[in-house]
């Protein structure tokens, strides 16, 4: 789902209204809630060497769309965990490391335990991020 920030920032490009400069990196979290389109909602991790993955804007990191839909081309593997972060359902892609603006989230492909000594690895097209059809 595109988060409304980013739906806005889209909108006022395509049609002329301001630049839009996309980010060179973008930054993959988790939630263990499921997050709002005004960016509310989410629940990431809080200690226990959790970091959002600092992700390439390109490419190489996702597949070309087909029918409105991408999906990440590449693993991302995120910090071994060194306490429970809990049992996380959703990503979260955010334009900064922390805080910042959610621009993208949607549901994992499975909900995923973690706790300490656990390395969560999301695979290769586990997230698929599709554009909303217009209203």
């Amino acid at each position: 789902m595109i988060a409304t920030y980013f739906s806005n920032k889209t909108l006022d490009y395509l049609f002329g209204l301001t630049a839009y400069t996309p980010s060179s990196n973008l930054y993959l979290g988790v939630s263990s809630t499921a997050p709002n389109a005004d960016g509310t909602g989410v629940t990431e991790p809080v200690g226990n060497n959790y970091a959002r993955c600092t992700m390439a804007n390109n490419k190489t990191s996702f597949t070309d769309a087909v029918a409105g839909a991408l999906s990440n081309e590449i693993e991302f593997t995120f910090n071994e965990a060194t306490g429970n972060w809990g049992v996380m359902t959703h990503f979260v892609i955010y334009d900064t490391l922390t805080s910042g603006n959610l621009l993208i989230y949607g549901e994992l492909t499975y909900s995923r335990t973690v706790e300490i000594a656990t390395t969560l690895v999301l695979p290769i097209g586990d997230l698929i991020i599709e554009l909303d059809n217009c209203v």
